[in-house]
Protein backbone atom coordinates (compact mmCIF):
# COMPACT_ATOMS: atom_id res chain seq x y z
CA UNK A 1 0.00 0.00 0.00
CA UNK A 2 1.68 3.34 -0.64
CA UNK A 3 2.01 5.81 1.77
CA UNK A 4 -0.72 8.41 0.57
CA UNK A 5 -2.86 5.94 0.29
CA UNK A 6 -2.42 4.27 3.90
CA UNK A 7 -2.43 8.23 4.84
CA UNK A 8 -5.97 9.24 3.70
CA UNK A 9 -7.14 5.98 5.56
CA UNK A 10 -6.34 7.54 8.67
CA UNK A 11 -9.24 9.26 9.68
CA UNK A 12 -11.57 11.73 8.24
CA UNK A 13 -9.98 14.63 10.02
CA UNK A 14 -6.93 13.80 8.16
CA UNK A 15 -9.09 14.08 5.24
CA UNK A 16 -9.94 17.40 6.77
CA UNK A 17 -6.57 18.37 7.33
CA UNK A 18 -5.07 17.47 3.88
CA UNK A 19 -7.84 19.64 2.21
CA UNK A 20 -6.50 22.82 4.35
CA UNK A 21 -2.95 22.04 3.53
CA UNK A 22 -3.78 21.84 -0.22
CA UNK A 23 -5.72 25.09 0.06
CA UNK A 24 -3.29 26.99 1.42
CA UNK A 25 -0.53 25.47 -0.75
CA UNK A 26 -2.33 27.12 -3.56
CA UNK A 27 -2.47 29.95 -2.23
CA UNK A 28 1.26 30.30 -1.21
CA UNK A 29 3.60 27.72 -3.33
CA UNK A 30 5.88 26.42 -0.53
CA UNK A 31 9.77 25.89 -0.03
CA UNK A 32 11.02 22.63 -1.50
CA UNK A 33 11.07 20.05 1.19
CA UNK A 34 14.07 18.92 3.07
CA UNK A 35 15.12 15.12 2.48
CA UNK A 36 13.64 12.98 5.09
CA UNK A 37 10.93 15.91 5.93
CA UNK A 38 7.29 14.12 5.80
CA UNK A 39 5.43 13.98 2.25
CA UNK A 40 2.80 16.65 3.20
CA UNK A 41 4.01 20.13 4.57
CA UNK A 42 2.83 20.30 8.49
CA UNK A 43 -1.01 21.95 9.00
CA UNK A 44 -0.80 24.59 11.05
CA UNK A 45 -1.58 23.86 14.64
CA UNK A 46 -5.02 25.01 14.85
CA UNK A 47 -5.75 22.33 12.34
CA UNK A 48 -6.43 19.12 14.47
CA UNK A 49 -8.77 16.57 14.52
CA UNK A 50 -12.32 16.29 16.63
CA UNK A 51 -10.34 13.79 19.17
CA UNK A 52 -7.39 16.46 19.84
CA UNK A 53 -4.22 15.07 17.92
CA UNK A 54 -2.45 17.00 16.16
CA UNK A 55 -2.77 16.85 12.44
CA UNK A 56 1.08 16.71 12.58
CA UNK A 57 1.40 13.61 14.61
CA UNK A 58 -0.55 11.49 12.24
CA UNK A 59 1.07 12.17 9.27
CA UNK A 60 4.42 10.99 10.82
CA UNK A 61 2.87 7.67 12.25
CA UNK A 62 3.25 5.52 9.58
CA UNK A 63 6.46 6.00 9.80
CA UNK A 64 9.30 5.42 6.74
CA UNK A 65 8.12 4.35 4.27
CA UNK A 66 11.00 1.96 3.12
CA UNK A 67 9.89 0.22 6.31
CA UNK A 68 6.62 -1.47 4.36
CA UNK A 69 8.52 -3.46 1.96
CA UNK A 70 10.35 -5.28 4.52
CA UNK A 71 7.14 -6.49 6.74
CA UNK A 72 4.31 -8.72 6.46
CA UNK A 73 0.90 -7.50 6.62
CA UNK A 74 0.22 -7.89 9.91
CA UNK A 75 3.59 -6.54 11.13
CA UNK A 76 2.40 -3.32 9.34
CA UNK A 77 -0.60 -3.53 10.87
CA UNK A 78 0.71 -4.02 14.47
CA UNK A 79 3.26 -1.67 14.25
CA UNK A 80 0.48 1.10 13.12
CA UNK A 81 -2.00 0.29 15.37
CA UNK A 82 0.47 0.91 18.22
CA UNK A 83 1.88 3.79 16.88
CA UNK A 84 -2.49 5.26 16.85
CA UNK A 85 -3.42 3.72 20.31
CA UNK A 86 0.26 5.53 21.40
CA UNK A 87 -1.39 8.94 19.75
CA UNK A 88 -4.32 8.62 21.34
CA UNK A 89 -6.29 7.11 18.47
CA UNK A 90 -9.98 6.12 19.89
CA UNK A 91 -11.53 2.86 19.42
CA UNK A 92 -13.80 4.03 16.83
CA UNK A 93 -10.79 5.15 14.69
CA UNK A 94 -8.80 2.57 15.01
CA UNK A 95 -12.28 0.36 13.82
CA UNK A 96 -12.61 2.92 10.82
CA UNK A 97 -9.13 2.75 9.99
CA UNK A 98 -8.06 -0.83 10.34
CA UNK A 99 -12.01 -1.89 8.47
CA UNK A 100 -10.58 0.53 5.39
CA UNK A 101 -6.64 -1.43 5.45
CA UNK A 102 -8.63 -4.66 4.83
CA UNK A 103 -11.16 -3.69 2.56
CA UNK A 104 -8.42 -2.15 0.35
CA UNK A 105 -6.16 -5.49 0.74
CA UNK A 106 -9.00 -7.71 0.04
CA UNK A 107 -10.00 -5.43 -2.94
CA UNK A 108 -8.88 -7.69 -5.29
CA UNK A 109 -10.48 -10.98 -4.16
CA UNK A 110 -13.86 -9.57 -3.92
CA UNK A 111 -13.42 -8.29 -7.35
CA UNK A 112 -12.56 -11.51 -8.55
CA UNK A 113 -15.80 -12.65 -7.02
CA UNK A 114 -17.64 -10.42 -9.30
CA UNK A 115 -15.75 -11.45 -12.53
CA UNK A 116 -15.77 -14.88 -12.44
CA UNK A 117 -19.76 -15.19 -11.43
CA UNK A 118 -21.66 -16.08 -14.54
CA UNK A 119 -23.33 -13.90 -16.25
CA UNK A 120 -26.56 -12.77 -14.89
CA UNK A 121 -29.08 -11.24 -16.83
CA UNK A 122 -31.48 -8.25 -14.71
CA UNK A 123 -34.92 -10.23 -15.68
CA UNK A 124 -33.82 -13.77 -14.90
CA UNK A 125 -33.46 -13.55 -11.03
CA UNK A 126 -34.97 -15.95 -8.23
CA UNK A 127 -38.47 -15.35 -6.72
CA UNK A 128 -36.27 -13.40 -3.64
CA UNK A 129 -34.81 -10.85 -6.66
CA UNK A 130 -31.34 -12.21 -6.07
CA UNK A 131 -29.48 -12.82 -8.85
CA UNK A 132 -25.96 -14.22 -6.94
CA UNK A 133 -25.44 -17.95 -6.76
CA UNK A 134 -25.75 -19.96 -4.03
CA UNK A 135 -21.75 -20.46 -4.06
CA UNK A 136 -21.27 -16.99 -4.42
CA UNK A 137 -23.04 -16.13 -1.52
CA UNK A 138 -21.19 -18.31 0.34
CA UNK A 139 -17.79 -17.27 -0.90
CA UNK A 140 -18.92 -13.37 0.05
CA UNK A 141 -19.70 -14.52 3.50
CA UNK A 142 -16.20 -16.68 3.74
CA UNK A 143 -14.08 -13.75 2.84
CA UNK A 144 -16.23 -10.93 5.20
CA UNK A 145 -15.20 -13.80 8.11
CA UNK A 146 -11.32 -13.61 6.66
CA UNK A 147 -11.60 -9.79 7.19
CA UNK A 148 -13.23 -10.12 10.38
CA UNK A 149 -11.41 -12.18 11.73
CA UNK A 150 -8.49 -10.33 11.13
CA UNK A 151 -9.87 -7.24 12.38
CA UNK A 152 -10.66 -8.98 15.94
CA UNK A 153 -7.35 -10.83 15.85
CA UNK A 154 -5.77 -7.15 15.48
CA UNK A 155 -7.89 -4.97 17.63
CA UNK A 156 -9.48 -7.27 20.36
CA UNK A 157 -12.19 -6.03 22.25
CA UNK A 158 -11.71 -3.05 20.33
CA UNK A 159 -13.18 -4.45 17.08
CA UNK A 160 -16.38 -4.23 18.06
CA UNK A 161 -18.58 -1.08 18.71
CA UNK A 162 -20.62 -0.90 21.72
CA UNK A 163 -23.87 -0.22 20.12
CA UNK A 164 -22.38 -4.17 18.53
CA UNK A 165 -21.83 -5.74 21.90
CA UNK A 166 -25.24 -4.46 23.20
CA UNK A 167 -26.89 -5.87 20.24
CA UNK A 168 -25.15 -9.63 20.76
CA UNK A 169 -26.26 -9.25 24.58
CA UNK A 170 -29.64 -8.44 23.81
CA UNK A 171 -29.56 -11.32 20.79
CA UNK A 172 -26.89 -13.84 22.74
CA UNK A 173 -26.83 -12.91 26.01
CA UNK A 174 -23.03 -12.74 27.28
CA UNK A 175 -20.94 -14.94 24.73
CA UNK A 176 -17.73 -14.04 23.58
CA UNK A 177 -17.16 -12.08 20.35
CA UNK A 178 -15.16 -15.60 19.26
CA UNK A 179 -18.70 -17.13 20.04
CA UNK A 180 -20.87 -14.81 18.08
CA UNK A 181 -18.73 -14.95 14.89
CA UNK A 182 -19.48 -18.53 15.58
CA UNK A 183 -22.77 -18.67 15.72
CA UNK A 184 -23.59 -16.51 13.30
CA UNK A 185 -21.31 -18.34 11.01
CA UNK A 186 -23.57 -21.52 11.40
CA UNK A 187 -27.14 -19.55 11.80
CA UNK A 188 -26.13 -18.58 8.20
CA UNK A 189 -24.95 -21.37 6.75
CA UNK A 190 -28.18 -23.32 7.87
CA UNK A 191 -30.26 -20.66 6.72
CA UNK A 192 -28.77 -20.68 3.19
CA UNK A 193 -29.42 -24.21 3.07
CA UNK A 194 -32.89 -23.37 4.33
CA UNK A 195 -33.45 -20.93 1.44
CA UNK A 196 -31.98 -23.14 -1.17
CA UNK A 197 -34.89 -25.33 -0.58
CA UNK A 198 -38.00 -22.82 -0.36
CA UNK A 199 -36.35 -20.99 -3.42
CA UNK A 200 -36.31 -24.28 -5.62
CA UNK A 201 -39.23 -26.15 -4.52
CA UNK A 202 -41.36 -22.90 -4.87
CA UNK A 203 -44.14 -25.18 -3.12
CA UNK A 204 -43.06 -27.37 -0.42
CA UNK A 205 -43.86 -30.47 -0.87
CA UNK A 206 -44.05 -33.20 1.88
CA UNK A 207 -40.43 -34.54 1.38
CA UNK A 208 -39.12 -30.68 0.87
CA UNK A 209 -40.67 -30.42 4.43
CA UNK A 210 -39.17 -33.16 5.70
CA UNK A 211 -35.63 -31.57 4.51
CA UNK A 212 -36.32 -28.72 6.28
CA UNK A 213 -37.27 -30.54 9.41
CA UNK A 214 -33.45 -32.11 9.30
CA UNK A 215 -32.01 -28.52 8.63
CA UNK A 216 -33.76 -27.71 11.73
CA UNK A 217 -32.41 -30.58 13.90
CA UNK A 218 -29.23 -29.95 12.75
CA UNK A 219 -28.90 -26.72 13.23
CA UNK A 220 -30.12 -27.32 16.69
CA UNK A 221 -27.66 -29.91 17.46
CA UNK A 222 -24.89 -28.11 16.34
CA UNK A 223 -25.92 -25.02 18.57
CA UNK A 224 -25.60 -27.26 21.22
CA UNK A 225 -22.26 -28.26 20.48
CA UNK A 226 -21.30 -24.96 20.26
CA UNK A 227 -22.36 -23.19 23.38
CA UNK A 228 -22.82 -24.51 27.11
CA UNK A 229 -26.29 -25.26 28.45
CA UNK A 230 -25.74 -21.84 30.28
CA UNK A 231 -25.24 -19.98 26.56
CA UNK A 232 -27.66 -22.63 25.70
CA UNK A 233 -30.72 -21.49 27.58
CA UNK A 234 -29.85 -17.82 27.42
CA UNK A 235 -29.40 -18.40 23.41
CA UNK A 236 -32.92 -20.34 23.72
CA UNK A 237 -34.79 -17.47 25.78
CA UNK A 238 -33.45 -14.15 23.33
CA UNK A 239 -33.19 -15.86 19.74
CA UNK A 240 -34.67 -19.32 19.54
CA UNK A 241 -37.41 -20.17 17.52
CA UNK A 242 -39.59 -20.57 20.25
CA UNK A 243 -39.03 -17.29 21.52
CA UNK A 244 -39.66 -15.28 18.86
CA UNK A 245 -42.76 -17.22 18.53
CA UNK A 246 -43.68 -15.74 22.37
CA UNK A 247 -41.85 -12.15 21.37
CA UNK A 248 -44.33 -11.91 18.07
CA UNK A 249 -47.22 -11.84 20.86
CA UNK A 250 -45.93 -9.98 23.25
CA UNK A 251 -45.39 -6.92 21.05
CA UNK A 252 -47.99 -5.01 22.66
CA UNK A 253 -48.15 -6.33 25.94
CA UNK A 254 -46.01 -5.68 28.47
CA UNK A 255 -44.70 -8.40 30.90
CA UNK A 256 -41.91 -9.09 34.01
CA UNK A 257 -38.76 -10.59 32.32
CA UNK A 258 -40.19 -13.78 34.87
CA UNK A 259 -43.41 -14.03 33.00
CA UNK A 260 -41.47 -13.94 29.85
CA UNK A 261 -39.55 -16.50 30.51
CA UNK A 262 -42.50 -18.95 31.87
CA UNK A 263 -44.58 -18.09 29.06
CA UNK A 264 -41.46 -19.25 26.60
CA UNK A 265 -41.11 -22.24 28.86
CA UNK A 266 -45.21 -23.46 28.48
CA UNK A 267 -44.48 -22.75 24.87
CA UNK A 268 -41.45 -24.88 24.45
CA UNK A 269 -43.24 -27.89 25.93
CA UNK A 270 -46.28 -27.32 23.92
CA UNK A 271 -44.20 -27.28 20.65
CA UNK A 272 -41.78 -30.37 21.83
CA UNK A 273 -44.87 -32.37 21.12
CA UNK A 274 -47.34 -30.62 18.71
CA UNK A 275 -45.50 -28.32 16.47
CA UNK A 276 -46.05 -28.79 13.14
CA UNK A 277 -43.70 -31.06 11.52
CA UNK A 278 -43.27 -32.73 7.78
CA UNK A 279 -45.86 -34.64 8.32
CA UNK A 280 -49.86 -34.08 8.16
CA UNK A 281 -51.70 -35.31 11.64
CA UNK A 282 -54.33 -37.26 11.86
CA UNK A 283 -57.94 -36.51 12.75
CA UNK A 284 -57.44 -37.79 16.31
CA UNK A 285 -54.01 -36.15 16.42
CA UNK A 286 -55.76 -32.56 15.50
CA UNK A 287 -58.07 -33.46 17.93
CA UNK A 288 -55.58 -33.90 20.73
CA UNK A 289 -53.67 -30.84 19.58
CA UNK A 290 -56.99 -28.75 20.30
CA UNK A 291 -57.33 -30.26 23.61
CA UNK A 292 -53.16 -29.48 24.50
CA UNK A 293 -53.75 -25.78 23.21
CA UNK A 294 -56.47 -25.08 25.54
CA UNK A 295 -54.81 -26.68 28.27
CA UNK A 296 -51.30 -24.45 27.34
CA UNK A 297 -53.76 -21.18 27.35
CA UNK A 298 -55.55 -22.34 30.68
CA UNK A 299 -51.46 -22.19 31.92
CA UNK A 300 -50.85 -18.74 30.34
CA UNK A 301 -53.95 -17.59 32.12
CA UNK A 302 -52.96 -19.06 35.28
CA UNK A 303 -49.65 -17.27 34.84
CA UNK A 304 -50.77 -13.80 33.99
CA UNK A 305 -54.32 -13.82 35.59
CA UNK A 306 -57.61 -13.75 34.05
CA UNK A 307 -57.69 -9.81 34.18
CA UNK A 308 -54.00 -9.81 32.22
CA UNK A 309 -55.04 -13.15 30.29
CA UNK A 310 -58.31 -11.32 29.18
CA UNK A 311 -56.14 -8.49 27.37
CA UNK A 312 -53.35 -10.53 26.47
CA UNK A 313 -55.80 -12.79 24.49
CA UNK A 314 -56.86 -9.34 22.29
CA UNK A 315 -53.64 -8.28 22.07
CA UNK A 316 -51.53 -11.73 21.12
CA UNK A 317 -53.77 -12.05 18.27
CA UNK A 318 -52.15 -11.88 14.95
CA UNK A 319 -55.15 -9.68 13.21
CA UNK A 320 -54.66 -6.86 16.39
CA UNK A 321 -51.39 -6.77 15.82
CA UNK A 322 -51.39 -6.18 12.48
CA UNK A 323 -54.58 -3.56 13.24
CA UNK A 324 -52.71 -1.67 15.47
CA UNK A 325 -49.86 -1.15 12.93
CA UNK A 326 -52.63 0.58 10.64
CA UNK A 327 -54.17 2.54 13.61
CA UNK A 328 -50.40 3.91 13.98
CA UNK A 329 -50.39 4.96 10.56
CA UNK A 330 -53.42 6.43 10.80
CA UNK A 331 -52.45 8.22 13.79
CA UNK A 332 -55.60 7.17 15.75
CA UNK A 333 -55.78 5.50 19.83
CA UNK A 334 -54.74 2.31 20.16
CA UNK A 335 -57.79 2.13 21.35
CA UNK A 336 -59.29 1.66 18.42
CA UNK A 337 -57.52 -1.14 17.55
CA UNK A 338 -58.55 -2.97 20.51
CA UNK A 339 -61.72 -2.53 19.93
CA UNK A 340 -61.88 -3.58 16.35
CA UNK A 341 -60.40 -7.33 17.86
CA UNK A 342 -63.46 -7.16 20.52
CA UNK A 343 -65.93 -6.58 17.23
CA UNK A 344 -64.66 -9.23 15.73
CA UNK A 345 -65.07 -11.65 18.82
CA UNK A 346 -68.91 -9.99 18.98
CA UNK A 347 -69.64 -10.67 15.68
CA UNK A 348 -68.32 -14.27 15.39
CA UNK A 349 -70.73 -15.03 18.44
CA UNK A 350 -73.79 -12.94 17.32
CA UNK A 351 -73.02 -15.21 13.84
CA UNK A 352 -72.53 -18.06 15.43
CA UNK A 353 -75.99 -17.43 17.13
CA UNK A 354 -78.00 -16.93 13.86
CA UNK A 355 -76.69 -19.97 12.49
CA UNK A 356 -77.45 -21.91 15.47
CA UNK A 357 -81.06 -20.28 15.60
CA UNK A 358 -83.95 -23.32 14.15
CA UNK A 359 -87.03 -21.04 13.84
CA UNK A 360 -84.72 -19.15 11.13
CA UNK A 361 -85.71 -19.92 7.40
CA UNK A 362 -82.49 -20.13 4.84
CA UNK A 363 -83.87 -16.40 3.66
CA UNK A 364 -84.32 -15.23 6.83
CA UNK A 365 -80.41 -16.79 7.98
CA UNK A 366 -79.50 -14.86 5.13
CA UNK A 367 -81.08 -11.51 5.88
CA UNK A 368 -79.83 -11.33 9.16
CA UNK A 369 -76.54 -12.06 7.98
CA UNK A 370 -76.54 -9.33 5.67
CA UNK A 371 -77.62 -6.91 8.49
CA UNK A 372 -74.98 -7.77 10.50
CA UNK A 373 -72.11 -7.65 7.46
CA UNK A 374 -73.47 -4.30 6.82
CA UNK A 375 -73.59 -3.10 10.57
CA UNK A 376 -69.88 -4.44 10.80
CA UNK A 377 -68.65 -2.67 8.07
CA UNK A 378 -70.47 1.15 9.08
CA UNK A 379 -68.78 0.15 12.86
CA UNK A 380 -65.20 -0.60 11.26
CA UNK A 381 -65.39 2.76 8.93
CA UNK A 382 -66.18 4.85 12.00
CA UNK A 383 -63.36 3.30 13.93
CA UNK A 384 -60.75 3.80 11.36
CA UNK A 385 -62.02 6.18 8.63
CA UNK A 386 -63.43 5.11 5.29
CA UNK A 387 -59.52 4.95 3.93
CA UNK A 388 -58.33 2.84 6.85
CA UNK A 389 -61.55 0.54 6.66
CA UNK A 390 -60.84 -0.05 2.47
CA UNK A 391 -57.03 -1.14 3.80
CA UNK A 392 -58.27 -2.84 6.62
CA UNK A 393 -60.98 -5.18 5.04
CA UNK A 394 -58.55 -5.99 1.74
CA UNK A 395 -55.15 -6.63 4.17
CA UNK A 396 -56.38 -8.40 7.10
CA UNK A 397 -60.38 -7.77 7.51
CA UNK A 398 -61.33 -10.91 4.92
CA UNK A 399 -63.61 -12.23 8.21
CA UNK A 400 -65.92 -9.71 6.83
CA UNK A 401 -66.50 -10.81 3.78
CA UNK A 402 -67.69 -14.22 5.25
CA UNK A 403 -70.21 -13.03 7.94
CA UNK A 404 -72.26 -14.26 4.66
CA UNK A 405 -71.57 -17.39 3.08
CA UNK A 406 -71.13 -16.50 -0.44
CA UNK A 407 -73.87 -18.10 -2.68
CA UNK A 408 -72.83 -21.71 -4.50
CA UNK A 409 -74.35 -22.97 -7.84
CA UNK A 410 -77.24 -25.43 -7.41
CA UNK A 411 -78.00 -24.18 -3.77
Amino acid sequence: MSRLALILSVSLAANAAIGIVAWRQRESAPAAAAPGSPVFAAPPPEAVNPDGIDAEMWLRLVGPEEDEATLTDAENDATLLARLRAAGFPPAALRAIFKRRLDERYAAQEIALIVNQPPATYWQVDRYGDADTAEMRSARRALGLTKSNELRALLGEDADSPATRRLWERRYGGLSAGKVEALETTLADYQEMENAIRMNAGILLPDDRAKLALIGNERQRDIAALLTPAEQAAYDARSGSTAMQVQFRLQDFPVTENEYLALVALQSEFNAEWSYSSTSFTREQRTARTEAQKQLEASVEATLGAERYAEYALKSDSNYLMTKRLTDRLGLPAANALSLAALEKTVREQQNAIYRDRTLSPDGREAQLTTLQAQTRETVAATLTADGAEVYEASFGQWINFIVPPHQPGR
